[in-house]
């Protein structure tokens, strides 16, 4: 089946309503949409600057970098990576991938976790499962997490709550402030002379 082109135009959102299979979201350097024709039930309606898309199946979909995304809700998992733009994340059920791109506020992800090379701050209310965070140059801020968390090279301030384990490696950095909660074990890698506050709690022995 043919892509789906749809031109950029006067688009400056795409807000992904009610997807039941997974998302895969790449961006890349072209001023169009394009949508891999995997459902005959996909739908796609723009309103104004925003267009809308809704699937009973799978999305495959290539975006220009720069453009805001809402994911509202995805019953499966999400890839998603080469986004600019700001992105916010409603609920997702199923695990996700996420990397390359400028931020993340995230409500609900039900699964695992895995963000790298994030250029700006990470944001989540709660993640069900672990949590793998590597190379974010802003903050991370993570309510809940379900299950372990592992966070590395992290610039800014951490505040996490972990059910499970937790480890961190990372450089204080001046006015900022770390705070990591652990319902299990909890493992710091932080260089030796370093001179910071830190507000460290554990559930294990």
């Amino acid at each position: 089946m043919a892509d789906k082109i749809i031109p950029l135009e006067d688009i400056s959102r795409i807000d992904f309503l009610d997807i039941t299979g997974s998302l895969h979201l790449s961006g890349w350097n072209r001023e169009e949409i394009r949508i891999k024709e995997l459902d005959k039930e996909l739908k796609s309606n723009q309103k104004k600057n925003v267009l809308e898309i809704s699937s009973l199946e799978d999305v495959l979909i290539n975006i220009p970098h720069n453009l805001e995304v809402i994911i509202k809700s995805v019953n499966g998992d999400a890839t998603i990576k080469g986004l600019r733009g700001g992105l916010e994340i409603k609920s997702i059920s199923g695990d996700v991938i996420i990397s390359d791109v400028s931020s993340l506020t995230a409500e609900t992800i039900a699964g695992d976790l895995i963000g790298s090379r994030i250029q700006g701050d990470l944001r989540i209310k709660s993640v069900g499962g672990d949590s793998l965070i590597d190379s974010v140059q802003g903050q991370v801020e993570l309510k809940t997490a379900g299950g372990d968390v592992q966070l590395d090279t992290i610039a800014g301030g951490i505040d996490v709550q972990a059910c499970g384990d937790a480890s961190a490696a990372f450089h204080p950095g001046p006015w900022q402030v770390y705070q990591l909660t652990a319902g299990g074990d909890l493992n710091l890698s932080i260089p030796a002379d370093t001179n910071a506050d830190l507000s460290i709690q554990s559930g294990s022995e």
